[in-house]
């Protein structure tokens, strides 16, 4: 029998699924029951929970504590009993203890001591000559009776802790209640000693805590003093670099965000993240990036590296992520990828003078099909390509032998065995691009030097040149490829490096469409044509993407540059839905832009008018979703937008220019002939059933003009509330629609110097604006039966006023003129501050603003309809690429999700604004998937003396 110096009183051995509760609540009663108040415990417990740390022998262990203890409890039960691991502790203590020092706790069965027992583990069964002492447990079924307050709980306690240490039962309960009350009266005397003191300390510590809370406040404020500044240097930077380095200006933006969250940060990260197609930079490669491909089916991203390797990407509309090991295997740079139809299979050509297929079918685990294709000389492979039906794989590239067969065409039917198609010597020399026609029968082929031609490969037996030949000094020396229809070709690269279109349709007398274009900067060694075929990548001399627009190619016009790479640009790629494009090269990098603009405003519909010659003019949305539309020289259509845009009824009425204003609640239409000579030209329309309109009431009696003749509506505006009317032309008049049938002029008239061009209600309506001519004016109409126009204390504008406006808070004016747009802050009515610089200082023709006052939209003299936020007035950011097709803004519905604009047809547009919106609400996390934070170097260098922070946490 072993013996050794004991380190624990007791060991504990138990069933984990059992007794997991109770075991601790056992250990922690025997530790406290009856302890000096001045001891940390009355007996030291081993149990394996709390006494083993992490080790690579857990029975070893075990039995060093069973070795050091003095007692063994065995909490024992049906469940202990079938527990290898007690059973085990039990059979130790057997062969090196003697059994007496074994003290049983039932927790479940029944205890049959003499017999076998199916409580206790088979190495104790029949082990006990007489009825040993055990304690019984079972009535603690209820987790919540485990708690040391028990009473019951704490007789038990008593038991074991007496058979433990060897004490009478009556004494040890006896000292423990002594203990107890030793306990508590040392904590009365303490609490009091402490209550004292710690009036002294209130006493002494009131001062000081005074002072450090002003030291905390200055520190706080010092400390947010230095993010401001920080922060406004961050927004400048990421205004410097928004057009060059997106990514950059992103993080920027989120870190200023964070730093100093408010109006200002958050509307300088969304104007990048709107005005960029950026959507994320992938890195992994040691070096240049040479190829990227996506395949078929749009799920994988491959980039290959100078390096000689493969990365595989799986794509969604977030982004891009890692998938797999890199591929592997080649000893040189990879120069070109290709995924077959199918997206299981990908080629990968290399300067390393052989090809190889893979098995990308699980992109996790992809793997290498059959041997390396050889055959190609110090050149290596130029570039692979599959034929639409997958069925034959091109791989040109310089041959061993000048003059002999090249393996260019490959049958891959059987990735795993390729066998090579014999070709025809190229006279030309060595092929370096090709391009499959959609009906596989024709190669196109591109020649290093100045030559291309046609193959006829329809019967693979006979191949033979069938077509034409370029040469001379414009011909392609970069890249080919054919539009989907496999009617047109497009080359680039030629000596002035320009890109060129050319018409296929007669292969016999092929013939340059339209003119060569980018010749002024554009590579042309990199192309990529969209699937729809409309657009076309470019590359070039200053590491930019061009987007060009080759639908007609007779007026090829550029869409788009694309900034961000810091190096040359190597190559390009659309997925398959053309809704992205991967471009990458010598800076190690691939980065992936949207050029779907799906986080952009999109056209809703277009509402085309009735008639084929008329053209639609101004607008009126009620907060009903209906919609009055100006309709050539005399009709005003309504218009049900809420769902699918239908007509429901139209006005007419006499006279030219007919603009039309709907009151909020959208029962009362306004419509005015602005040419109108002998009336006023207004009519009240009630349009509470927009599909029958009813006339209210006649012209307005306006009254007349100094000339004496009568006056007529130059523009109109509903109060809020829809009971109000404001009239304006030279004269300015408010009018009672408490009775829509008779209208009531209210009060005296104020005059204004010109013809007014806008009126707008402050959101009380106690205040009307009025743009007139190029000057505005504030009136008070609090009381609308004397009106009174304060002086002008916003000075001449350039050109004449198109739009006034107020903000729901009544707070800011903001009016859109011919010369530029412009916010007042107009707290004080009296003395209007205007908000930094203009919007925009180039010449405007038309603009509005939204409801939600966070948006105007102006009109720039070059067509385009240009979003502003306006959420931080100070400093308004534009937000969003122009509108396509705008050629005039309208008007936003009430809502401020959707805007009407005109098209040079002479139709609306309606644009839904909840992308942007969107946008700014999601502005931080859209700019972290994308970008990602700053690193700790950029930190430093970005804000010096600031803790580094990962702003993406």
């Amino acid at each position: 029998m072993k013996t050794t110096a004991t380190r624990y009183d007791a060991f504990i051995s138990y069933s984990h699924a059992l007794d997991g509760v109770l075991a601790p609540a056992l250990q922690t009663g025997l530790q406290r029951f009856a302890k000096p108040w001045y001891r940390a415990r009355a007996l030291r417990i081993f149990r394996d929970n709390t006494d083993l740390a992490a080790g690579p022998g857990l029975w070893s262990a075990i039995e060093r504590a069973l070795e050091q203890s003095s007692w063994l409890i065995l909490l024992a039960s049906p469940v202990a009993a079938r527990s290898p691991w007690v059973d085990r502790e039990v059979a130790w203590w057997r062969e090196n203890r003697p059994d007496s020092r074994i003290l049983v706790v039932l927790t479940e069965g029944e205890f049959a001591w003499d017999g076998e027992d199916a409580a206790l583990p088979p190495s104790l069964r029949g082990a006990f000559e007489e009825e040993p002492r055990w304690v019984d447990l079972r009535w603690l079924h209820d987790a919540d009776q485990v708690d040391q307050s028990n009473p019951r709980l704490r007789e038990c306690v008593a038991d074991i802790a007496a058979a433990v240490r060897e004490i009478p039962k009556d004494h040890l309960v006896g000292r423990h209640i002594q203990e107890h009350r030793r306990t508590m009266r040392l904590a009365r005397t303490a609490v009091g000693a402490l209550v004292l003191l710690l009036v002294a300390a209130l006493a002494a510590s009131v001062v000081a805590f005074q002072q450090r809370d002003h030291a905390i406040q200055a520190q706080q404020r010092t400390l947010a003093a230095q993010r401001s500044v920080v922060a406004r240097t961050m927004l400048a930077q990421a205004d410097q670099i928004r057009d060059t380095d997106p990514r950059t200006a992103e993080q920027l933006g989120v870190a200023a965000t964070r730093l100093s969250p408010g109006a200002a940060s958050e509307s300088s990260l969304v104007e990048t993240l709107s005005g960029s197609p950026y959507r994320g930079t992938l890195t992994g490669h040691t070096y240049q990036v040479d190829a990227v491909a996506y395949s078929p089916d749009g799920r994988l991203l491959a980039t290959a590296g100078w390096e000689g390797t493969v990365l595989l990407w799986a794509v969604d509309s977030g982004g891009a992520r890692r998938v797999g090991d890199p591929l592997t295997g080649h000893t040189n740079s990879i120069t070109s990828l290709a995924f077959s139809p199918d997206s299981r299979t990908l080629v990968t050509g290399s300067a390393d003078q052989t090809a190889r297929l893979w098995n990308v079918s699980d992109p996790a685990h992809a793997t290498a099909l059959g041997s390396p294709l050889t055959g190609y000389g110090a050149g290596g492979v130029a570039s692979v390509t599959f034929s639409h039906d997958g069925r034959l794989l091109a791989t040109p590239g310089a041959i061993q032998v000048p003059g002999s067969t090249p393996n260019l065409l490959w049958d891959v039917a059987d990735p795993a065995h390729p066998r090579p198609v014999p070709f025809p010597d190229s006279p030309y020399g060595n092929i370096d691009r090709v391009a499959f026609t959609p009906d596989g029968r024709t190669l196109a082929s591109q020649v290093s030097g100045n030559v291309f031609y046609l193959w006829d490969i329809g019967d693979l037996a006979h191949i033979r040149q069938a077509g034409f030949r370029i040469t001379g000094p414009d011909s392609p020396t970069g890249a080919v490829l054919l539009t989907p229809d496999g009617r047109t070709m497009i080359t680039g690269g030629s000596s002035d490096r320009s890109t060129q279109l050319w018409d296929l349709s007669d292969p016999q007398h092929v013939r340059p469409l339209g003119s060569p274009f980018g010749t002024e900067s554009a590579a042309g060694s990199a192309l990529a044509l969209s699937p729809d075929g409309r657009t076309l990548a470019t590359t070039d001399t200053d590491n930019n993407v061009l987007l060009w627009d080759v639908h007609d190619p007779a007026a090829v016009r550029l869409r788009e540059r694309l900034a961000g790479h810091t190096a040359w640009v190597q190559t390009v790629a659309f997925s398959p839905d053309g809704k992205q494009l991967a471009s990458a090269g010598e800076d190690a990098t691939t980065m992936l832009w949207d050029v779907s603009d799906e986080d952009q405003p999109a056209p809703l519909t277009t509402i085309a008018p009735a008639g084929p010659d008329e053209r639609a003019g101004s607008t009126s949305f009620s907060a009903t979703g209906l919609l009055a539309l100006a309709v050539g020289s005399n009709t005003v259509e309504l218009w049900d937008v809420r769902d699918r845009p239908r007509r429901t009824a139209s006005v007419t009425q006499q006279g030219v220019s007919v603009s039309p204003a709907l009151s909020p609640d959208g029962r009362t239409l306004v419509t005015f002939d602005s040419s109108a000579v002998d009336d006023s030209g207004l009519l009240l329309w009630d349009v509470s059933d927009p599909a029958r309109p009813r006339q209210l009431t006649g012209p307005l009696d306006l009254g007349r003009n100094e000339t004496g003749w009568s006056r007529h509506a130059a523009t109109v505006a509903f109060s809020p509330d829809g009971r109000t009317l404001a009239v304006g032309d030279p004269v300015v008049s408010l009018w009672s629609l408490e009775d829509r049938a008779r209208p009531r002029r209210l009060g005296a008239l104020f005059t204004t110097s010109t013809l007014a061009t806008t009126l707008a209600f402050s959101p009380d309506g106690k205040s009307l604006a009025v743009g007139s001519g190029p000057s505005i004016i504030l009136a008070d109409v609090s009381d609308p039966t004397a009106p009174r126009a304060r002086a002008d204390p916003f000075g001449s504008n350039t050109g004449y006023v198109w739009e006034v406006g107020f903000s729901p808070d009544g707070h800011t004016l903001g009016a859109v003129s011919q010369g530029f747009t412009v916010l007042w802050d107009i707290s004080d009515p009296g003395e209007p501050v205007r908000f930094g610089a203009p919007i925009t200082s180039a010449p405007v023709t038309r603009g509005a603003f939204s409801p939600d006052w966070r948006t105007v939209a102006v009109q720039d003299s070059d067509g385009s309809a240009v979003l502003w936020d306006i959420t931080e007035p100070a400093q308004p950011r534009r937000i969003g690429r122009p509108l396509p097709g705008a050629s005039g803004v309208l008007s936003f519905s009430p809502d401020s999700r959707t805007l009407a604009t005109t098209t040079s047809g002479g139709a609306v547009t309606l644009w839904d604004l909840d992308p942007l919106e969107s946008l700014r609400h999601n502005a931080v996390s859209v700019a972290c998937g994308r970008s990602g934070a700053l690193n700790e170097d950029q930190w430093a260098f970005y804000a010096p003396g600031v803790p580094y922070e990962n702003t993406c946490t």
